[in-house]
């Protein structure tokens, strides 16, 4: 559904005036291929179509989160953009998030694939210690670990980062780069 209804918000006289000498052909050609490449291996990403789906709050960030004197949280709030989504979309918390290395510059990175901006390491550092403790949360409770490997798994995690960025803000990128495992995993 996502696929058929996404339309980019910029135009492609913004996106040339905004990339000046950058690689404009590219992103202009991921921009209006990727909800096709979306919508050719959506069908065959998903492992669980029945449902139950999880709630994804896409606005989940420190200043919509309650808290008591003593940190409990009481609540949630700013539900607006809320849905419910396959276990493949669920990313992490705003306050957690980074422009997949796929999507962004490879410039932005070192020979390994580490991020050479420190923010953005310590961010990757922090998403690792969030997982681990999701897992731990899991395995107390005796629940399924959907959750954890969902944000333990890179590929589901860049899709999803990219189709929410590629609708709001219509954040420039190489989204076709994000789509590449999966339509390697489907052929």
């Amino acid at each position: 559904a996502w696929a058929a209804h996404a339309k980019f918000p910029k135009s492609r006289t913004e996106i040339q005036r905004s990339m000046k000498n950058g690689p404009v052909n590219e992103v202009l050609t991921a921009i209006v291929e990727f909800p096709l490449k979306v919508r050719a291996v959506a069908n065959r990403v998903s492992s669980c179509d029945g449902g139950p789906f999880p709630v994804s709050h896409r606005d989940f960030l420190h200043s919509n989160i309650i808290v008591n004197q003593n940190y409990g949280i009481l609540g949630v709030i700013d539900w607006e953009g809320a849905c419910t989504v396959p276990w493949e979309l669920v990313e992490f918390p705003l306050f957690l998030e980074t422009v997949p290395f796929p999507m962004d510059a490879s410039w932005n990175y070192d020979e390994n694939g580490e991020p050479l901006d420190e923010e953005t390491r310590q961010r990757w550092r922090e998403r690792k210690e969030y997982v681990e403790r999701v897992a731990r949360f899991e395995a107390a409770e005796q629940i399924d670990d959907k959750l954890s490997a969902t944000l333990n798994n890179q590929n589901f995690q860049n899709l999803a980062y990219t189709m929410r960025v590629y609708l709001d803000p219509g954040k420039l990128g190489f989204y076709l780069r994000v789509i590449e495992p999966f339509e390697k995993n489907v052929q």
